[in-house]
């Protein structure tokens, strides 16, 4: 699918001025093109001769960096002193209410390969779909010009059942961990002018 029409800000913000295009096109055609009237991008002549330049993404996005941290806490969640008994003990640990949560997040940034552009302000009117964002459970689609972060989100309750048993004399704790990781995963995805696109120019060649 098309995107949006190509226009020369466009091009500027990806590294080529008109004048640039021009010189380069001009060389082609043996310097016989007569100005900056002779090169027509979505407009003038090029519209006359249907010939159009879109915007548009190049293949599919790929992992350019990813980053996990994880944070590490405890608590005692069973506790039983038995260390003035001759008699064991029997309980039952029930953690029926522990819930875990799965979520994923993703913004959408534009930047431009030339270290003179910082950003490509360049219209694209598409959506980027990322499967197992992260290397997570979820898949997101997401507007290349969308301005807010897309998220998932995902409960999990699970339910486990401990029998336990304190001998007489000991002294029981039952210490958890738990662990919540956290990560950011960065995407690249290429984008620009497309292959079809066309720019029309007048010449003796």
């Amino acid at each position: 699918m098309s995107g949006p029409k190509t226009t020369w800000a466009d091009l500027a913000n990806l590294g080529w001025s008109k004048q640039q295009a021009y010189d380069r096109f001009n060389a082609h055609r043996g310097g016989t093109m007569k100005g900056l009237g002779d090169i027509a991008m979505n407009e003038g002549f090029a519209n006359d001769w249907g010939w159009h330049a879109y915007n548009g993404l190049a293949g599919s996005p790929r992992i350019a960096g990813q980053t996990v941290d994880n944070i590490e806490s405890s608590s005692i969640v069973f506790t039983y002193d038995n260390t003035a008994n001759l008699q064991e003990v029997r309980r039952v640990l029930d953690r029926d209410v522990d819930q875990y949560r799965s979520l994923s997040a993703i913004s959408f940034a534009r930047f431009a390969h030339a270290a003179s552009v910082p950003k490509a302000g360049i219209s694209l009117g598409q959506k980027i779909d990322i499967p197992g964002v992260g290397g997570s459970e979820f898949s997101i689609e997401i507007s290349t010009d969308s301005t807010k972060e897309e998220t998932r989100e995902n409960s999990h309750t699970l339910s486990t059942t401990w029998p336990i048993i304190v001998m007489g004399g000991e002294h029981v704790s039952i210490e958890r961990i738990r662990i919540v990781s956290t990560g950011q995963t960065i995407y690249h995805q290429d984008y620009g002018v497309m292959d079809n696109s066309l720019v029309a120019t007048k010449g003796k060649m």
